[in-house]
């Protein structure tokens, strides 16, 4: 599969990009990464209905739960929103803004190639105690760029502190339409 010359053009000039897990694009269910370029008017507005947008479907995405250690014993563990939930039930997704501000972006996009595969991996509740006792939770991602299928970097996207059973969260249930 691997990334395209267009597709880096667009991660490098990308004002705004979504990494996601499990999410439909296409009327395909999948990892995606969305690129947004923003168009400015001469005054400086950004004109949204030119805005130039790019879908580069990942090669991988993983989930990792640290959330279910809660407590010494099982009557002690809290429950967590995607408690019982495989992979194929859960949406996670990262919004990166802001771009041109952002070393660490321009870090891993200088060191991304053409025919690279890349995968995000969500690291759900990475939490202390500090965290838990407050009723909150960490959600992390990083992105690991792959050639010739081995591993060549990974990179910190992004983490969120958000309450236990938030809608902010990176990763949540995905609730099918009724």
């Amino acid at each position: 599969m691997g990334i395209t010359r267009a597709d880096l053009y667009a991660i490098r000039a990308a004002d705004t990009m979504v990494f996601s897990h499990n999410v439909e694009h296409d009327g395909e269910r999948g990892p995606w990464l969305r690129t947004v370029k923003e168009v400015r008017g001469t005054d400086g507005s950004i004109d949204y209905a030119q805005e130039q947008e790019r879908w580069i479907r990942l090669a991988r995405t993983g989930i990792v739960t640290y959330e279910g250690g809660w407590g010494d014993s099982d009557s002690e563990r809290k429950p967590y929103p995607t408690e019982n939930y495989g992979p194929e039930r859960v949406h996670g997704s990262v919004v990166l803004m802001t771009l041109s501000l952002n070393d660490a972006v321009k870090t891993w996009a200088r060191a991304a190639r053409t025919g690279d595969d890349l995968g995000v991996t969500f690291l759900v509740g990475n939490n202390n105690d500090n965290l838990r006792n407050a009723g909150l939770s960490q959600d992390e991602a990083w992105l690991h760029i792959y050639r010739d299928n081995r591993l060549v970097g990974k990179y910190f996207l992004d983490s969120t502190i958000a309450p236990v059973w938030s809608t902010a969260r990176m990763v949540r249930p995905l609730f099918e339409r009724v």
